[in-house]
């Protein structure tokens, strides 16, 4: 039997000149922008704090090493 999954529907609003590349991305990777935006968020909700603050622009608590230093470190260790 197959899994049943509960989705929730979210709105966005994002900027016209986001919305072409956005559009531009999708038919690029023969993706849907629903299935995009999903990724996405799915994808930043399982990164840890610091990884979540780069991506977002905000500050994580505890900030100690520079945020490029981190991140590459972090992007690095992932491949």
């Amino acid at each position: 039997m197959a899994k049943s999954y509960r989705k929730t529907i979210i709105r966005i609003a994002i900027d016209h000149a986001d919305e072409a590349s956005l559009k531009a991305v999708c038919q690029k990777r023969g993706m849907t922008q629903i299935s995009l935006v999903s990724r996405m968020v799915k994808w930043l909700a399982h990164q840890d704090n610091e990884v979540q603050s780069d991506i977002l622009n905000t500050e994580p608590e505890n900030w100690s090493v520079p945020k490029t230093t981190k991140l590459l470190k972090k992007l690095a260790s992932s491949r």
